[in-house]
């Protein structure tokens, strides 16, 4: 294990006072220091005493009727203008990407759903803003990972953020229309999914809440407190696709498969559905939420989940 490195200690910077002195150096004035930083002449005046008394040495001689650099100054100033011109890039840097990139964060199924086959339609739209979607099915950090919106699958409390009803959710049975029309005469009523190749992903088991197979079959008023489901995933997603690659019957959540069910790619051997207690949310810090880019990716994606085969 290597010894850990010395820590340095560094003196104290007076920065405010610091870029004082480098405006009034740089615009040979304290009064165009004063406009350029939209204070007085005294406020200026004061700032720079200040750090003159700080380091102990005249960075102005006073004594004409306009204050004049001294050597001191002068050798400063030569230091500071351009580490400020470089503070300045960077911070502008900074905020023309943040401007520019739109981060959002987004479960594995929704993103692959919605965002992969939409997000062409969006850039399209608003060519000024770069898209960057990060997937995860943990909850994620907004303020950490730097993102400007989540979706969120859940009840709806996320204290400290702002929050948006995005989509509630419908668990209802899928499959492909070849599955169904190979399986009709098995599957004449709900009770016969019992005895066909059910499709379950995990999500459910994260939080008793959420509804199951079994919660399905007794609202149709089918007993079945042991449901044999032959495919287990743990992603929402790939139990979608494994029904359209007509492998089974899954329990849906009505927002990711209602486009493939408008398309044609899906059906519903039993059209009932019963409502999920958990809904998707727009999540976003009250600052975020102000921005134009997290309001026009909002009312777009509004817009996208409004028409029926998403398109």
């Amino acid at each position: 294990m290597s010894a850990p490195k010395a820590v340095t200690k560094r003196r104290r910077l007076l920065l405010d006072a610091l870029h004082t002195f480098e405006s009034a150096a740089r615009n040979s004035s304290f009064a165009g220091a004063a406009a350029e930083m939209s204070v007085t002449s005294s406020a200026i005046s004061h700032q720079i005493r200040r750090l003159e008394k700080h380091l102990d040495v005249d960075l102005f001689d006073r004594s004409g009727k306009y204050p004049v650099l001294t050597k001191e100054g002068e050798r400063l100033a030569s230091s500071l203008e351009p580490l400020f011109g470089q503070m300045h890039s960077a911070i502008d840097e900074l905020k023309t990407s943040s401007q520019t990139v739109l981060t959002v964060s987004v479960m594995g199924a929704f993103g692959a759903t919605w965002l992969a086959r939409g997000a062409m339609q969006f850039a399209n739209a608003h060519p000024e803003l770069h898209l960057r979607v990060l997937t995860s099915d943990d909850l994620v950090d907004l303020y950490a990972e730097n993102v400007d919106l989540g979706i969120r699958f859940g009840a709806g409390a996320y204290p400290g953020l702002v929050v948006e009803l995005l989509s509630a959710v419908d668990m209802v049975p899928v499959c492909s229309p070849e599955f169904l029309a190979h399986h009709r005469d098995a599957l004449r009523d709900p009770g016969d999914l019992q005895h066909t190749v059910l499709i379950r992903d995990e999500s459910a088991s994260r939080d008793p809440r959420l509804p199951t197979w079994t919660d399905w079959l007794e609202q149709v008023g089918v007993a079945a407190p042991q449901v044999r489901c032959a495919l287990t995933f743990q992603d929402p997603s790939f139990a979608q696709q494994a029904a359209l690659a007509g492998q089974g019957v899954a329990l849906g959540m009505s927002c990711l498969v209602d486009a493939d069910i408008a398309a044609g790619r899906l059906v519903t051997p039993f059209a009932h559905r019963i409502r999920s207690p958990f809904s998707f949310w727009l999540v976003c810090s009250e600052a975020r939420a102000a921005t134009r880019k997290v309001a026009s990716f909002k009312a777009w994606l509004h817009a996208l989940m409004r028409t029926p085969d998403g398109a």
